[in-house]
């Protein structure tokens, strides 16, 4: 009932330009540019190594951990107001009073 599979033509290696062998031109010229494309990738995964290790400044990482610092701290303000009825800036005077560094 169903149409038997049919099979590709056979192959003739003579008449193939993919089994063709390289000369020794092509093959330094092949080697030499696959050395130089992994010479750039190198570098590039280096720069990336170095931009994410990257703590302080403006970069990804340090922005990242600085938003989550600030979003810790102001919960914690929020929570801390919750308890004991003091705002967030009157929580920094007490700070600032209880170091010595204000009036």
């Amino acid at each position: 009932d169903l149409p038997a599979a049919q099979n590709p033509p056979p192959v003739d290696p003579a008449n193939n330009p993919a089994f063709e062998p390289f000369t020794e031109v092509e093959l330094a010229e092949q080697s030499a540019k696959l050395d130089a494309l992994a010479k750039k990738w190198r570098k590039r995964q280096l720069q990336e190594n170095d931009a994410m290790s990257q703590q302080v400044g403006f970069c990804l990482n340090a922005e990242q951990i600085n938003g989550r610092s600030a979003m810790f701290f102001l919960l914690t303000g929020l929570v801390t107001e919750y308890y004991t009825g003091e705002s967030v800036p009157q929580q920094c005077y007490t700070l600032f009073q209880t170091l010595g560094l204000v009036d």
